[in-house]
């Protein structure tokens, strides 16, 4: 539900993505997120979505963001093209474990959007300027 709210807000801000499919596998990535905009090859943000009751599950999306966030990083550090980390959460599991929440919002620097903000994604962050 989640996902496809924020591939509506995409589509209708006109934000060039590739949404990862289940066992989806990307050259020169570890990990895919849910999203990349505008493409694996040269992204300039990428989105990872979880809606989540319960703070395992939280905990544990929380870590794929810091993974996406470590890569962001080595990316910078090889003087390739950075992108942003992009979180998408929703569900009172985030609520619970606030360490992870500020955990969350340093890797994203910022970038963390809860279902009711979604919408805000293309002028809240460098997507919308990838909008032809």
């Amino acid at each position: 539900m989640l996902e496809d709210r924020i591939e509506d807000h995409l589509s209708s801000a006109n934000v060039p993505y590739h949404r990862s499919r289940r066992g989806e596998s990307m050259p020169g990535w570890e990990q895919n997120p849910d999203f990349f905009c505008p493409d694996p090859h040269s992204p300039m943000g990428v989105i990872e979505a979880k809606m989540t009751n319960d703070d395992g599950t939280a905990r544990d999306k929380v870590a794929r963001v810091l993974r996406l966030a470590a890569i962001r990083d080595g990316f910078e550090d090889a003087h390739r093209p950075g992108f942003e980390v992009i979180a998408c959460i929703a569900g009172r599991g985030f609520a619970v474990r606030k360490a992870d929440m500020k955990d969350l919002l340093i890797a994203t620097r910022g970038k963390v959007f809860t279902f009711s903000q979604v919408d805000r994604l293309a002028e809240c962050t460098r997507l919308g300027r990838s909008a032809p």
